[in-house]
């Protein structure tokens, strides 16, 4: 057995800059239903988010989450946390991540991101939408959303 054996791809403690990766939705055992997020940084290395409930009484910790990928708050009126595709308004989002690193019931350590903040800077891009007509049986259409780009390299 070498040190190698005992690599991991996972972040070290302390404070990272990292991207959205990902996102999965899911119920927990109470019946509520949540979000999580993957975290990236550019070294490959993740990181998942706690579960954030979707529950009236928890939406204020995925709104600070959200906050910190820099959307602001005519963006966040925009954002319906129990319409799945909505998180995917998230992915390749960058935000500082600060990680920490806890022991599980197995022994094992695993690393645990216990808040974030907005990378001084960025910004969701503003959303342009165009006035809704008077009529009454308008029907918006489907709403598609890309990610920004960047020349980061994750």
């Amino acid at each position: 057995m070498s040190l190698a054996d005992h690599w991991t791809s996972h972040m070290d403690a302390g404070e990272h800059l990292v991207k959205v990766k990902e996102f999965r939705t899911f119920k927990a055992n109470s019946g509520n239903n949540g979000v999580d997020f993957t975290l990236i940084d550019a070294q490959g290395r993740t990181c998942k988010t706690e579960g954030f409930y979707l529950s009236t009484g928890a939406l204020w910790k995925l709104a600070g989450f959200v906050k910190a990928c820099g959307f602001d708050k005519e963006e966040c009126r925009d954002y319906e946390p129990h319409i799945p595709q909505h998180h995917q308004r998230l992915v390749g989002r960058k935000l500082m991540a600060i990680v920490t690193m806890e022991q599980g019931r197995d022994g094992k350590m695993y690393s645990r991101v216990t808040d974030w903040r907005r990378v001084e800077g960025e910004q969701a891009p503003a959303t342009q939408q165009a006035p809704s007509p008077p009529d009454e049986c308008y029907e918006p259409p489907e709403e598609s959303y890309e990610p920004p780009q960047d020349d980061i390299p994750f």
